[in-house]
């Protein structure tokens, strides 16, 4: 059985799903949720400025870039140690 996702993991496959500009529906299917969970999650990335919203079309902000950058170096350092985030 396939273990479960973190938050995190969310989290960084949404930001990575709007690393170029992209409707929710692309959203959806690249970080693998239903509608009604990644509208929320959507709506807070933006609210903290990790998402610029333009139209109804999403883009990772710079400050995404940078979070999802430090996300991915972090989960290279964990997984070294043989740890799973």
């Amino acid at each position: 059985m396939k273990p479960y996702r973190t938050n995190m993991s969310i989290v960084a496959d949404m930001l990575e799903a709007t690393r170029k500009r992209t409707g929710i529906t692309t959203i959806l299917q690249k970080a693998n949720l239903p509608h009604n969970r990644a509208i929320k999650l959507i709506r807070d990335l933006v609210k903290s400025g990790l998402v610029i919203e333009d139209e109804g079309q999403y883009n990772l902000s710079p400050t995404g870039l940078t979070f999802l950058a430090e996300h991915n170096r972090y989960k290279a350092v964990a997984e070294s140690f043989g740890l799973r985030l």
